[in-house]
């Protein structure tokens, strides 16, 4: 059986990242659902959350559930509120397998000061207020991340022991 695989996380957590070695370890195709989302409307992302988070939600979406309807053997990098809105969660679980990418705050912020411009909602924010988000963000957003299928330390983990344990669980999938 093969399926699409979500990547679901904090921002910060390498989903992107890990979506692209885990693809090519599978033989998938690879989707980043924020450059979809891009592509798709030709605005950038902090132009569509400029509109309203709420916009940038609707349209978040819409996009998973074109690439849900239109794309198989797929791996899928999420925004990291993805999960949280229009029940998004749900739908992913249903099309596919979630792995969730859990990550320490420390490293969070380290992989966010590197590219800030990419993450309209902590892109000014100082080292203290840094902290302070993505502390609220991870309490508000655990709960959803936590029904991933499969949950990965993704902070310290070799591409190779990733992709294995990734294979592993759909070949569990597969004999159930």
């Amino acid at each position: 059986m093969r399926l699409n695989i979500y990547l679901i996380g904090m921002p910060g957590s390498g989903k992107t990242f890990w979506a692209r070695r885990l693809a090519a370890a599978l033989g998938y195709n690879v989707v980043d659902l924020d450059a979809y989302i891009v592509a798709q409307y030709q605005k950038s992302i902090p132009q569509l959350f400029a509109i309203s988070e709420q916009h940038f939600r609707n349209l978040e979406h819409e996009a998973l559930s074109q690439i849900i309807t239109h794309r198989n053997d797929t791996v899928i990098s999420t925004g990291g509120g993805a999960p949280i809105y229009h029940n998004n969660m749900d739908l992913m679980k249903q099309n596919g397998c979630v792995i969730y990418l859990e990550v320490a705050i420390a490293a969070l912020k380290a992989n966010i000061k590197r590219r800030p411009e990419s993450r309209p909602m902590l892109a000014k924010l100082d080292d203290n207020a840094l902290q302070e988000k993505l502390e609220q963000l991870y309490l508000e957003r655990k709960e959803i991340y936590q029904k991933a299928h499969l949950k990965v330390r993704a902070d310290n983990i070799s591409r190779t022991t990733f992709a294995e344990l990734v294979k592993t669980y759909i070949s569990q999938l597969n004999r159930s």
